[in-house]
């Protein structure tokens, strides 16, 4: 009398990284805010290979928060120069605009004036 015990083992993709045991067909799905001041996802498929699980390529990133930090500020600081900058030359253009004139007429008017006065004395 002889037994045969057959088996079946659903396969598995090993511990790797940060990505934990996972049966073959799911997708480990890792949260980044469990490294510490990270922002973001990562996926990762377990699919059948030859022999058990294999990883396919992870998609997603983890973000620092200091980087997401830095970059608002930048954009904003870049906006306020901006802004800055259009505010100066558009209120010294018509200062200086009106200014010329009104003074190049006056001189104008005065010069001709003083030598008409000193031919009638002579």
């Amino acid at each position: 009398f002889t037994v045969i015990t057959i088996t079946v083992r659903k396969g598995r993709c090993q511990p790797e990284g940060v990505f934990e045991r996972t049966p073959v067909g799911e997708i480990a799905v890792y949260q980044c805010s469990q490294q510490g001041s990270y922002v973001g996802t990562q996926k990762r498929a377990c699919i059948l290979g030859k022999k058990d699980g294999e990883w396919q390529k992870a998609s997603g990133f983890c973000m620092p928060v200091v980087a997401i930090v830095l970059l608002v500020v930048v954009v904003i600081v870049i906006i306020a120069v901006v802004v800055f900058l259009l505010m100066r030359t558009t209120r010294s253009a018509k200062a200086v605009g009106g200014v010329k004139g009104k003074s190049g007429k006056s001189a104008k008017k005065t010069a001709t004036k003083k030598p008409s006065a000193k031919a009638v004395k002579v």
